[in-house]
């Protein structure tokens, strides 16, 4: 399959076969190589990697479209590679995977280098990896290191201090939680070991330039600094600390990229000769597809320009389950959770299908009129509602399949609550955690100007009220009273503004924006719809503040379900919440005919299943 990413440059999938595991790869290939050699793209790891996939990607693209060959990759057991190599830590078994790719890069464009970019941990592996090359042959052009870690142990001891593991979250032995991820005990430990090479690791290799591109808030130590000067050579290294590389990492809604293209390109040029006129269009024998127990996975264009993840299982089936992820987040969903849920479905004879809507992942940005829209109007576009018509439309001509249920998580959870109004032929629509249930152009995604964040914020209010440490906080001016206020002032109006609306309903008044409009809608198109909420999520309160004594006649009637998951955050980060996600969502799949659950049922007692 070739993937159109926009400005007339093809990017071509294809899965690669490493020693570290089978991995899914991009091949963005330029017309015209404006360089002597390729570029090999590291990528960082965990939720960082998640939230830098739109600006890495859109790096490639502009690269390419300058001249510059790039090779991006999954790592091994991340993305939407397959699982890394049996018995190998995580760290060796991502090394292999580049070391392999490379040796495969440099066979494909017929260069007898490669430029390697690494992105924070991906910077320390590209440098690892540059020093592998260079002492079994003199193979890297360059190095191109943004926003670098100091070491291994102090990405990962920066990643255990964000996620702050929650108590009784089960951890075995030497494992480590970064965010949604858990490294097991060797893989936690190799990483700690990582560390920038060194001149006796090096040996005797020609040095290699190094672009050292450092964030400002964070920049190498020197000790690391003078690793990379000692082995690259001092004349060969050059350093920049820039203000606008903070963000590349951040949420993916809210990251922002600064235009590295030009001072990228300019370094590859000087940093290799004359363009090389080997590089091919198109990768040879390639994989388009990867295969695991019982399913097989392949990339797929659902419409034009749109992109998605398609997992079969080994015989044909008339059913499918098309998930949609939270906010900006690519189609693996956050904290890969959609990736190991699909293939265990399709093992068991589900066809699955991730999808990346219109100007997320690696589907094409929509046309737009004028400005472009904010990041919030890509997430919630109404326009996703006919990306989700279009792959029932593909699944139906290309697998037959008659019953497709819809599973989305945060905005994922919107859009599949949208497609339920709107009346799209589905077998159930499962809506996880929405936070919103109407979208207008221009909103905000800041929590404190939307019902959900103020509902939040006046619970926790009134829940502080018992905490005294809460008030020692209020009298040293610690708390922002300020926005306390405001959010209750808009619940307070919010709970009048329902009581217009009942009193509207019962004159007969036509409504705007009105979720008991929309379920008597959903229900008029008899579409079997249910309610997926953590413990304590504000979506949950702004639902039943909006639809009142409706909802729970259609819950006690059973046309809709509604259930609420304990130990659970909202995108589900820990083992125990999502396993016990898992077990909801088979239930729900597995009996959409006749799901019966009982409104608020505690799904923590279930035993989890391994992912």
């Amino acid at each position: 399959m070739s993937v159109q990413p926009g400005l007339g440059l093809a990017a071509q999938p294809f899965y690669l076969d490493t020693r570290g595991g089978t991995v899914l790869c991009w091949w963005h290939a330029p017309a015209q190589p404006a360089v002597a050699h390729p570029v090999l793209m590291c990528p960082t790891w965990g939720d960082e990697e998640i939230g830098a996939y739109a600006g890495w990607r859109a790096l490639a693209n502009s690269l390419a479209l300058q001249g510059v060959p790039v090779l991006r990759l999954d790592l091994p057991g991340e993305g939407d590679s397959l699982p890394r190599a049996a018995g190998a830590s995580a760290w060796s078994s991502w090394l292999d995977a580049l070391d392999d790719a490379a040796l495969a890069l440099l066979q494909v464009s017929g260069s007898p280098k490669v430029h390697l970019l690494g992105l924070r941990l991906g910077a320390l592996l590209a440098a690892q990896l540059a020093d592998r090359l260079r002492q079994r042959a003199d193979q890297v052009a360059s190095l191109l290191l943004l926003a670098p870690v100091a070491s291994g142990r102090a990405f990962l001891r920066e990643a255990r201090l964000l996620s702050q593991v929650p108590q009784g979250e089960p951890l075995q032995a030497g494992e480590a939680m970064a965010g949604g991820f858990v490294l097991d005990a060797p893989s936690a430990e190799a990483l700690a070991a990582a560390q920038w090479p060194t001149p006796q690791a090096s040996g005797q290799r020609a040095a290699c330039p190094v672009l050292l591109l450092e964030r400002s808030d964070r920049p190498l130590p020197e000790a690391a600094r003078a690793s990379l000067a000692a082995w690259a050579g001092v004349e060969r290294l050059q350093g920049e600390v820039r203000d606008d590389l903070a963000t590349t990492t951040a949420i993916a809604h809210s990251a922002v990229w600064p235009d590295l293209t030009q001072p990228l390109r300019s370094w590859l040029v000087q940093a290799g000769a004359a363009a090389s006129d080997l590089v091919g269009l198109v990768w040879p024998g390639v994989a388009p597809s990867a295969a695991g127990p019982g399913w097989t996975e392949e990339l797929v264009s659902y419409g034009p320009g749109l992109v998605a993840q398609c997992t079969r299982p080994a015989s044909r089936s008339a059913r499918a389950t098309l998930f949609l992820s939270s906010g900006a987040e690519r189609r693996i969903g956050p904290h890969r959770l959609w990736v190991d849920f699909a293939r265990q479905c399709a093992a068991r004879g589900e066809l699955c299908l991730r999808l990346d809507l219109g100007g997320i992942g690696d589907s094409v940005a929509r046309d737009t009129a004028g400005a472009s829209p904010s990041r919030a109007d890509q997430v919630y576009d109404a326009r996703c509602v006919d990306d989700v018509r279009a792959a029932l439309r593909w699944l139906e001509q290309t697998h037959g399949v008659t019953q497709v249920r819809l599973v989305g998580l945060c905005s994922g959870a919107y859009h599949a609550w949208r497609c339920a109004v709107a009346g799209l032929r589905l077998s159930h629509v499962v809506a996880i955690n929405p936070l919103v249930y109407h979208w207008r152009s221009g909103m905000s995604l800041d929590p404190t100007h939307h019902a959900f964040g103020q509902i939040d914020i006046a619970d926790g209010a009134v829940r502080s009220l018992k905490d005294p440490a809460r008030w020692m906080k209020l009298l040293r001016g610690q708390v922002h009273v300020r926005v306390i206020l405001r959010a209750m002032a808009a619940r307070l109006m919010g709970r009048l503004q329902n009581i217009s609306r009942h009193v509207g309903r019962r004159l007969h008044w036509p409504l705007s924006e009105d979720v008991v409009s929309d379920l008597r809608q959903v229900i008029r198109h008899a579409t079997p719809l249910s309610f997926v909420f953590s413990e304590g999520d504000p979506g949950q309160a702004l639902l039943r503040q909006e639809a009142g004594s409706f909802l729970k006649g259609q819950i006690a009637s059973a046309r809709v379900h509604l259930t609420t998951i304990e130990r659970s955050d909202h995108t589900f980060s820990t083992r125990t919440g999502r396993d016990s996600l898992y077990n909801c969502l088979n239930s729900i799949l597995s009996a959409a005919s006749d799901f019966a659950v009982r409104e608020d049922q505690n799904l923590a007692s279930v035993t989890p299943q391994q992912s």
